[in-house]
């Protein structure tokens, strides 16, 4: 009987609280693989968006290409008519952020890299441009599509046609290793 009283101590003593300490490790072990994609993309907007660029050819097709763009920096001054984040959001979420845009105003294109304070973020800024961009902007013409994405703190907004936001979406997945977010299509043009 004492033998039994020993093991039943000893299980309570030491084997209990390490199955429980092995349980909640690998519980935490498991969680935070889940919670938060490695960040893969590093650098300056202005420096990713001419290698998004070389990604995004790749993947058009039947004769078609970029179009003649401009870059520009997205500011507070401008982020709400390029982007739908007003100047607030803009400064509380935004680190640096890119945008390319057709030379000619009668194309309705641009592309957006915004770089975010963090993941979190990135996801926040995602649904504002969602939320906020005026699809109306160039007044005489449409984006065929407008598609939102993440990537750990970046974020890529794409407002053009449906060939080139599916290819720019391809071409964010290149860059980041496939490292993104699901691809938030919010608008497309009755047309399509």
């Amino acid at each position: 009987m004492k033998k039994l009283v020993e093991k039943n101590a000893f299980r309570k003593l030491f084997l209990v609280p390490l199955v429980l300490a092995l349980s909640v490790s690998s519980l935490c072990i498991t969680l935070a693989g889940c919670s938060t994609a490695k960040e893969t993309l590093e650098g300056t907007t202005t420096d990713l968006l001419p290698q998004l660029n070389e990604k995004t050819l790749s993947h058009l097709t039947g004769g078609d290409a970029l179009y003649m763009t401009f870059d520009d920096a997205l500011t507070v001054d401008n982020c709400l008519s390029l982007a739908g984040l007003t100047p607030d959001e803009f400064g509380k979420y935004v680190e640096d952020a890119t945008v390319s845009q057709a030379a000619i105003m009668s194309i309705a294109h641009q592309v957006v890299l915004i770089k975010c304070n963090s993941s979190a973020d990135a996801q926040t800024v995602k649904g504002l441009i969602a939320d906020g961009f005026d699809t109306n902007r160039w007044i005489c013409v449409f984006p065929e599509r407008c598609l939102v994405q993440e990537s750990g703190s970046y974020v890529l907004f794409v407002a053009s046609t449906k060939a080139m936001t599916e290819a720019y979406q391809a071409g964010f997945s290149d860059l980041a290793d496939s490292n993104v977010g699901t691809a938030d299509v919010f608008f497309v043009f009755a047309t399509e």
